[in-house]
């Protein structure tokens, strides 16, 4: 079984990006979106695909739970403020390279300014 990403991308809605794999000979390829930034955690959810896919899992449904996945409070959390202000709290934030996640995060959205 090989499963990775490509097209990763932190938007202000979240990341996206394209699942690929190779399952059982089957190939499969689809977009995924969810609420959580940061590159570091597609890792994380390829493991769980990995596992979905294993098990007989849809495409839909695999989707459909990416999309659901909750960011933890106060790490890289947007937060709608519903007047065109994206706001992504990384309060919990102690670590060097923990702020630097953050930061290529913020640098890859679309928008004016950015305030770090």
């Amino acid at each position: 079984m090989n499963v990775y990403a490509t097209d990763i991308k932190n938007t202000r809605e979240g990341l996206k990006f394209t699942v690929h794999g190779d399952v059982d000979g089957k190939i499969v390829q689809f977009e995924c979106r969810t609420k959580l930034l940061g590159k570091h955690n597609v890792n994380n959810i390829l493991a769980g695909v990995a596992i979905a896919l294993k098990l007989g899992l849809s495409e839909e449904e695999i989707k459909r739970g990416i999309e659901k996945i909750e960011p933890v409070p106060h790490r890289l959390q947007i937060l709608d403020t519903n007047n065109g202000v994206t706001v992504i709290d990384d309060a919990f934030n102690s670590n060097p390279e923990g702020s630097a996640l953050a930061i290529e995060a913020l640098s890859e959205m679309d928008g004016g300014k950015k305030l770090l």
